[in-house]
């Protein structure tokens, strides 16, 4: 109690002290803020002071001046001091003082509101003296605050500055004592103190009186913990900074059983460590706070004990530390959890090989809590779903998972085995894949505690039983669609299966049939062969057959059979599979074909075959005999080696541009043979297509029709001779008409020469005789018995008429002979540049006598077409037929000599890359069964002995074969008919034939 009593006491005075430290340290802090503050109000006194005064003096200089007075100085003072004493009266503390400086003094001009005069003792101090330090800086031109001594001696606080008056500086300073600061903050101080006192002792009366009973249940509850820690069957220890054990209770004595020695006093080190950890560790409280780690733990640890064992102590640790947060000593609870390490390690050890098997596991796995957040899950599963383990564990599959997901697994959670098979798409990894999951919940008790979930990707076997079903549709599908009849036999060759082609083969429903009865539509003469060859023990593989079988109605066809072993997943023979492919068709087509070859081998007709690069891979006999060349030559070269050169590469680049394309190229060219000699062909070049469409190959029938072209060229010539000999008349008419009137003139002209010879003849008379010298006279009288006027006249009046009209009929005959010459010239060989106007106009003129009685001609011909690349001659036989068929259809319409004619209208005009040419009639017209035929040869309408019906049968033939152009007509009958002719220009569609 004593003891206790002292403390209150010492406890008592340390308060008192406290509180007077306190007072004294408040009061300075607040006593140096006030001068502080002081120093602050007395520098903008001053500065304002500063101001006022000189704009005082800058008035009573002024008010001085206009009232004459000089002394303006002693005025301002007398004003300050007034104002002084004022602000003395309102304030305790502070003065204002002014002086300036006299020689080496320094001269106060007002000193406590009171103007100085200088018989006073104070109002001269010297400029150097530690008295008046203040009015020393301000006299020295600087302004601030300064504490200092006045000039009596006290200790004050001043600011100071300087202002100059009419040229004089002068020295302001305020000031206040220090001791009238002071004075206030000592008396609070003793004030606070005295607070502080009373209130300590109020304080510790009442601690005593309440914390009494405190202080006993304090005692008692030390007492109660005491007891407790040393009935705990914990560790207990206190450590102090020297590592030394300065505390342990019973159960850690008996614990550490350190050779019975009581442990208190030991390295806390030596008991906490191994031998190895101790010699290797100070007993320091570094080291033993090293060796159980940072923090207050837990920390677990062995310890090896005098008896052998090894004992696991759970430790916690907590620090005791002084005011500098050093430590003073340790406070270590340890807890034997040895029974608790051991089933740890063998929980460890049992979940090492789970994890090995769950991590390893060929299946994924995955673990949910009861409300099926993932726990954890394999890399196996994270690969299925191609996602993280990150995204995984923390997932919510019972929320977020796909509906029918969501269902299993709440299935599961709900304590009942689930399983999803499905196709689905893992909402981490963005994955779709087949997978087959199956949740197990595990118990404890009646309650879930959470769900092991196995996932497996069946992508593959979906694929696998997708691939198989389809197979299998599609072999179904395959032989029910096939062409091919399919029989599947067991090894002893009984039937097991027939598709829908092979009961159409032979008009039999196998569906109720077995053994060996599918083989009972087989041809008779076909069978034994058959089942030796197939069924003998010298069976090979793949064995094609043609044999026959025989319909149920009686109809035989020819089969491609073949068969091939079907063996099972063991490469074992389990029996046979039989194709049956009706070749019934390829049989007449390979008879067909026989038929064909020998028909191509006999024809008459050139036949070639190329492939698409123009290599020769068939000639028949007819081209061996026609162009001299064995098929061995020509086959596997290309056709030029038949090129006479007479065609340029424009004409074979249009011909293969043409079939290339897909069509078929008819035309002529000149060929070589062997012996060098030319040929002409007429050939058809079309492509072969296979059954896709793609061309495989081009065949070329031609024919030599170097003949025929003499002969048509022949008759051509004859026809036009024919025409020629049909308008003969008519020409001779045509010539003799201005062979008359050159006749006649000519008549004329012989006499109008004896005349004028006569004339001459009197002329060189007279001549001789004026160079003999006859007289004047009588010459004259001669001259003018041998001259005519009339006369004379009359023949200078028509011998040039007579020589003109002359000139136009030999003209005229010029002409006709010209037309008829160009017309039955023979046919040329080669084209040439024409124009086609000239062709016209020799054609009209030579058919003159043919039109001239019947109708009128109407020439429009375009003078700027281009020249025609044509053979002439064959082009004006054809403008020569149309006229005259055009005259004769308006002969039959209107007779020969009627007044009123018809009308023949010719027009040529380029139409693109066409010269048109149109011959128009207004006669009879011709009936639709006749415009069908008229360019039939040999088909004439007309009157026997008016033509031979070859007419438009030639023309057809020189505008559409020889110059690839085109001929058509348009007729009405009793109307008239249109022929209309189509020629290339140069360049477009030519083919130099």
């Amino acid at each position: 109690m004593l003891q206790q009593k002292k403390r209150l006491i010492l406890l008592a005075m340390i308060m008192v002290l406290l509180v007077g430290a306190v007072s004294i340290i408040s009061t300075s802090l607040l006593y140096r803020t006030s001068i502080i503050e002081q120093k602050s109000r007395l520098s903008e006194l001053v500065k304002s002071q500063a101001i006022l005064i000189s704009e005082l003096s800058i008035t009573n200089s002024n008010l001085d001046h206009k009232i004459g007075k000089t002394k303006h100085l002693e005025t301002l003072l007398h004003h300050l001091a007034n104002a002084y004493k004022k602000y003395k009266i309102n304030r305790e503390s502070g003065e204002f003082t002014l002086g300036i400086k006299a020689d080496e003094n320094i001269q106060f001009l007002i000193l406590n509101a009171e103007i100085v005069s200088t018989s006073q003792k104070a109002a001269f101090i010297h400029f150097g003296s530690d008295r008046g330090i203040p009015m020393q800086m301000a006299l020295s031109g600087k302004s601030g605050t300064i504490t200092a001594l006045d000039y009596a001696g006290h200790n004050v606080l001043a600011a100071y500055t300087s202002l100059n008056i009419d040229g004089q500086t002068i020295g302001l300073v305020a000031k206040i004592n220090l001791s009238e600061i002071k004075k206030p903050f000592i008396q609070t101080n003793f004030i606070v103190f005295g607070l502080g006192i009373i209130l300590t002792t109020i304080g510790l009366f009442l601690f005593i009186k309440i914390s009494g009973p405190l202080l006993l249940k304090i005692t008692e509850s030390e007492k109660n913990y005491r007891n407790l820690v040393e009935g705990s069957n914990s560790i207990i220890l206190r450590i102090n900074k020297m590592g030394i054990i300065s505390f342990a209770n019973s159960f850690s004595k008996n614990f550490f059983n350190h050779d019975g020695k009581n442990i208190v006093g030991l390295p806390a080190i030596l008991l906490l460590a191994s031998q190895s950890e101790y010699a290797n560790n100070s007993s320091s409280l570094s080291s033993i706070l090293a060796f159980w780690g940072d923090g207050e733990g837990p920390h677990e640890k062995s310890v090896h004990l005098n008896d052998g064992r090894i004992a696991w102590i759970s430790w916690r640790v907590r620090k005791i530390v002084d005011s500098n947060e050093a430590v003073e000593e340790l406070l270590c609870i340890g807890n034997d959890i040895t029974t608790t390490h051991i089933s740890r390690e063998n929980l460890k050890e049992s979940e090492s090989r789970h994890r090995i098997i769950f991590e390893n596991s060929p299946l994924g796995m995955v673990r949910f809590n009861p409300e099926g957040i993932i726990l954890d899950c394999n890399s196996k599963i994270i690969e299925i779903l191609d996602s993280t383990r990150e995204k995984l564990v923390g997932f919510n599959v019972a929320q977020n998972a796909s509906p029918k997901m969501q269902e299993a697994i709440k299935k599961a959670l709900a304590g009942e085995s689930s399983i999803y098979e499905d196709l689905y798409t893992s909402v981490t990894g963005n994955k779709t894949s087949y997978v087959r999951a199956v949740f197990n919940p595990v118990r404890s008790g009646k309650t879930s505690t959470e769900v092991i979930g196995t996932l497996e990707d069946i992508s593959d076997r979906i694929d696998v039983e997708r691939n198989l079903a389809e197979s299998e549709e599609r072999f179904r599908g395959i032989a029910k669609a096939s062409p091919v009849g399919i029989i599947i036999t067991d090894i002893k060759g009984s039937l097991l299966y027939a598709n829908e082609r092979m009961m159409e083969l032979t008009g039999r429903n196998y569906t109720d049939q077995t053994g060996l009865s599918w083989m009972n539509n087989i041809h008779n003469k076909d069978k034994s062969n058959l089942i030796t060859n197939w069924y003998n023990a010298n069976f090979i593989s793949k064995n094609r057959l043609e044999f026959r079988i025989v319909h149920n109605s009686g109809v035989t066809l020819w089969i491609l059979g073949q068969i091939v072993e079907l063996n099972d997943k063991n490469e074992q023979m389990i029996g046979y599979v039989i194709t049956m492919t009706d070749i019934t068709q390829i049989k007449t087509t390979e008879l067909e074909h026989t038929r064909l070859t020998a028909a191509i081998d006999q024809a008459a007709e050139s036949v070639m075959i190329t492939n698409t690069d123009g290599i020769i891979t068939y000639v028949n006999p007819a081209f061996q005999k026609i162009s001299g060349y064995s098929a061995e030559e020509a086959i596997g070269k290309k056709p030029r080696f038949l090129q006479s050169g007479e065609q340029d590469s424009l004409f074979y680049d249009k011909l293969w541009d043409t079939i290339l394309a897909g069509h078929i190229w008819e035309g002529k060219f000149v060929n070589i043979k062997k012996d060098g000699k030319h040929y002409t062909q007429e050939a058809s070049i079309g492509p072969i297509r296979d059954e896709t469409g793609k061309i495989i190959n081009f065949v070329c029938v031609s024919r030599d029709i170097s003949k025929q072209l003499v002969v048509e060229a022949q008759l051509r010539q004859a026809q036009k001779l024919e025409s020629i000999g049909e308008l003969a008349a008519g020409i001779a008419h045509e010539i003799n008409t201005p062979t008359q009137y050159v006749s006649t003139n000519n008549q004329f002209m012989k006499e109008a020469f004896t005349t004028l010879l006569a004339i001459t003849n009197n002329y060189r008379e007279l001549i001789t005789a004026v160079k003999s010298g006859e007289s004047q006279d009588e010459l004259l009288k001669r001259a003018e018995s041998g001259l005519d006027d009339d006369e004379l006249t009359y023949l200078e009046e028509d011998i040039p008429n007579a020589i003109s009209e002359s000139e136009t009929g030999l003209k005229r005959i010029s002409e006709i002979v010209q037309s008829v010459k160009q017309l039955a010239h023979p046919g040329e060989v080669k084209k040439g540049l024409y124009d086609l106007g000239n062709i016209i106009r020799n054609a009209v003129t030579v058919s003159t006598n043919e039109w001239k009685y019947v109708s009128e001609i109407e020439l429009n011909i375009d003078e700027n077409l281009p020249e025609l690349l044509c053979l002439k001659g064959e082009i004006g036989q054809v403008m020569l037929n149309l006229i005259i068929n055009a005259a004769h259809a308006i002969e039959s319409k209107l007779g020969k000599n009627t007044e009123h004619k018809g009308k023949i209208t010719i027009s040529t005009y380029k139409e693109e890359d066409w010269a048109v040419l149109k011959v128009s009639d207004t006669g009879t017209g011709m009936p639709k069964n006749v415009a069908k035929r008229a360019f039939d040869p040999f088909f004439t309408t007309k009157e026997v002995g008016k033509g031979t019906g070859q007419g438009l049968a030639i023309a057809h033939n020189v505008i559409v074969n020889m110059h690839n152009g085109v001929l058509d007509l348009e007729t009405e009958e009793g109307i008239g008919t249109t022929f209309t002719v189509k020629l290339p220009l140069e360049g477009a569609g030519q083919q130099l034939n």
